[in-house]
């Protein structure tokens, strides 16, 4: 009777009353059902599988993004049609559970790790073996005779000491919500953030504007307004109200929440765009189609036209207007007449301001932007090309963002149903295996465990190297073949790879610009309208994406952060390794950094405690963002508090290269304080050899 219950809840519980027609498509195109179905009727058959997932993906995008400010609006209803239709496009056609999507990521995790050599860091024999040091920007020594705001900009534009600011800005935005993620059960944050609080002011309100005297300190109750927001980005900007002339948070789609502020540190005045942390923002983020930025580009030749990212195009518009007839910058400089204006945000943030730079240079010749982990399919070349010389970007480590346009994700589809066809194990075995791994790695006795699932050669060989011809020999696969020649833009099989010493520095093809396509499971005959002409009717295809948007790439000047395994060997002493506890011969190379042998015992301890060594930031091709490596960094490494933990770490070994430093992640301004006793002794020919910042050979 319990086992007839349970099957009953089962059944009820995954009852679908579009199960009929889902079963009758899979069984025609993808299984050997019986093929008894005429032209007509399979077509009829496609249509009315697009039109259900349509529908179900609209509801659920229209519960999951609704916002009051918008309801109802016709442009929310064209947005959420066409990213409705993008994502039946890019799931429907392939019959996976979400198992098979599990595996396949445990699958897709392997081959990004041999994709980058097996390194989680980058090796620092690879750096130098394989880079010089870039002396002229970030790490060149500032001129103490520059007063003017203009010229220090102009000069200084790319100096860590602007982006380790900068960075600090953009992370206020998100205002209480990182602070408290990153500062649970701190007693020291929460006091801090509760000393911003004033019974004298009232409530903060989602807009707070007084461009002349800077706007009024938050009020009294947490719980009211905008005021926990407004006190966590005053403590983590270390700004005063007066400072802050303009205070906007908003969810409505295609606009942002933007704050300007007079920064004395910088002597700047500085325009803050937030990034996505709204359900609108989401929806901006998922309108991924290509669009002309400027009027003017569309009278203009294919190719010479300014392509963007279609929902952060209208939305940098808006925002751009919205600036000139407030004349906030003009405000601004009637309170600091000399400074310069810069744009900065993270995210969503970072694409918009990558784009708002080329709409507002016109106006402020001496703008600067900076844009922190911006979007992998942002921007073409034509925009790439006329910023490279005021727009400097930033993307950290693995994230998957900076590698997220409609082609990578296109192409991430392909390998994980390559993987699916060439892994032969059964799921439920594989699926066990790696969960009772996660359980047992957090055991003392078994914390050396593999972290990646284990593949005999066979497979591990396949997945190296992806081919889809291998998954076309397949049942399933052989269905997807025939109809290769109806998906433009893509190959079975790339060139991806260097042949040896990869890392997440270096490790792919720059000539490899084409990824891998999957084709559907049926001809180009039988494609509905919605295919056939997805612009006529405002929908979203995964081949009107890609074909709006040929190659995407996150910025023309790009700077990627990255961490490596040990110091870089210097007279010879022996470098410290992370996670590596120090012996004693260790402790006696460590010598000729020590001045004060009394603590050798405590920079034992020190290094015992985790000790991380300072990453480097390397000047990037853009071609290596192009596609997608999964890895469990990929959404932290996107986070705005690690981006600016890491440019920390950056600065003071720039700043500071003689000194030791060990900086947690925090939202709370705190000063880096060096290790006690702890000097490197070098010479100015070692300073200019092992400099953190990069170029490739």
């Amino acid at each position: 009777m319990f086992t007839i219950v349970c099957e009953i809840i089962d059944w009820i519980r995954h009852y679908d009353k579009d199960g009929r027609l889902k079963y009758e498509f899979y069984e025609t195109f993808l299984y050997d059902g019986p093929d008894k179905k005429t032209e007509d009727e399979k077509r009829d058959l496609v249509m009315n599988m697009r039109m259900v997932e349509k529908f179900k993906w609209k509801n659920v995008l229209s519960k999951k993004l609704d916002s009051p400010e918008d309801y109802g609006s016709d442009d929310k209803e064209a947005a959420l049609d066409a990213v409705s239709t993008a994502f039946v496009d890019f799931l429907t056609d392939l019959d996976l559970t979400k198992s098979d999507v599990a595996i396949g990521l445990l699958l897709l995790r392997w081959q990004s790790d041999k994709w980058i050599g097996g390194h989680g860091r980058v090796p620092a024999k690879y750096v130098l073996e394989q880079t010089d040091p870039a002396l002229t920007d970030l790490a060149a020594p500032l001129n103490p005779k520059l007063t003017d705001p203009f010229v220090k900009l102009k000069k200084e534009w790319l100096h860590i000491s602007r982006l380790r600011r900068y960075s600090y800005l953009v992370n206020a935005s998100y205002g209480w919500f990182y602070y408290y993620t990153e500062n649970i059960c701190d007693c020291v944050a929460v006091n801090r953030l509760c000393q911003k609080l004033s019974w004298s002011n009232p409530t903060t309100e989602k807009k707070e504007v007084d461009l002349e005297n800077g706007i009024r300190g938050p009020g009294c109750c947490c719980c009211a307004g905008q005021n926990l927001y407004l006190a966590a980005f005053m403590e983590m900007t270390q700004l005063e109200v007066k400072d802050i002339l303009y205070f906007e948070i908003v969810n409505k789609l295609y606009n942002a929440s933007i704050m300007l502020v007079i920064d004395d540190l910088t002597e700047a005045i500085v325009l803050i765009v937030r990034g996505t942390l709204s359900s609108d923002d989401v929806l901006v983020d998922m309108v991924a189609a290509g669009e002309p930025l400027r009027d003017e580009d569309r009278d203009l030749p294919p190719e010479k036209r300014m392509i963007g990212h279609g929902g952060m195009c209208r939305t940098a518009r808006s925002i751009v207007q919205h600036v000139l007839e407030e004349q906030m910058f003009e405000s601004a400089r009637r309170l600091r007449p000399h400074y310069p204006v810069v744009i900065c945000g993270h995210s969503l943030g970072a694409g918009l301001v990558s784009l708002m730079c080329v709409l507002l240079k016109p106006h402020y010749p001496e703008l600067k932007a900076y844009a922190f982990s911006p979007p992998g399919g942002l921007m073409n070349k034509n925009i790439a090309k006329a910023t490279r010389d005021y727009l400097c970007s930033v993307s950290y480590g693995y994230d998957c963002v900076g590698r997220m346009a409609s082609r990578t994700v296109e192409d991430l589809r392909a390998r994980i149903f390559h993987a699916l066809c060439v892994y032969k194990k059964p799921k439920f075995i594989t699926l066990g295996k790696e969960i009772c791994r996660l359980f047992l790695r957090n055991l003392p006795c078994c914390h050396n465990l593999p972290r990646i699932i284990d593949l005999d050669d066979e497979t591990g060989s396949k997945l190296i190297d992806p081919d889809m011809n291998e998954a076309y020999k397949t049942p399933i696969g052989s269905k997807f073949k025939p109809y290769l020649k109806d998906r433009p833009g893509g190959k079975s099989k790339v060139d991806r790879l260097l042949p040896d010493q990869r890392s997440l520095m270096r490790w792919k093809n720059p000539k490899c610009k084409t990824l891998l396509i999957l084709p559907r499971p049926y001809p180009r005959s039988l494609y509905p309208e919605s295919l056939l002409y997805p612009e006529k009717m405002d929908h979203y295809t995964v081949d009107m994406m890609i074909e709006s948007f040929l190659e995407p790439i996150p910025s023309g000047r790009l700077l990627h952060i990255l961490e490596v395994d040990q110091d870089f060997q210097i007279n010879g002493s022996q470098p410290y390794k992370n996670g590596t506890k120090l012996s004693s011969p260790f402790i006696d190379d460590l010598n000729p950094f020590v001045h004060d042998q009394s603590m050798v015992i405590g920079l034992s301890d020190y290094f015992r405690k985790g000790y991380t060594p300072p990453p480097i930031a390397l000047w990037a091709n853009e071609q290596t963002f192009n596609s997608l490596l999964v890895h469990p960094k990929m959404f932290f490494n996107h986070s705005p508090i690690h981006v600016s933990t890491a440019l920390d770490r950056l600065y003071t070994s720039i700043m500071h290269p003689e000194n030791v430093y060990k900086i947690h992640v925090n939202t709370w301004n705190k000063v880096p304080q060096a290790v006690k006793g702890v000097e490197r002794k070098l010479t100015p020919e070692d300073k200019e050899r092992y400099c953190r910042v990069r170029k490739l050979k």
